[in-house]
């Protein structure tokens, strides 16, 4: 279970990261990098699974941000 909170925590920290660079930038997103994104936020919903039921398509493991950008 901490495992899947560090993958998470990690994840979203990340996120936030790759947002700001974008925004200073005046950057686009790649089709790459919203496929990277779309694979963590699955992989994601799938350990939490192991553990507990969680509606997929409202459970948002990455936050609310994650839902703009998918």
């Amino acid at each position: 279970m901490l495992k899947v909170l560090d993958e998470m925590y990690r994840a979203q920290d990340d996120l936030v990261r790759d947002i700001r660079q974008h925004d200073n930038s005046k950057q686009e997103w790649s089709d790459e990098e919203l496929r990277k994104l779309y694979e963590i936020h699955e992989r994601l919903l799938d350990f939490v699974s192991l553990f507990c039921f969680v509606p997929r398509a409202k459970y948002l493991p990455l936050g609310p941000t994650r839902y703009i950008l998918l």
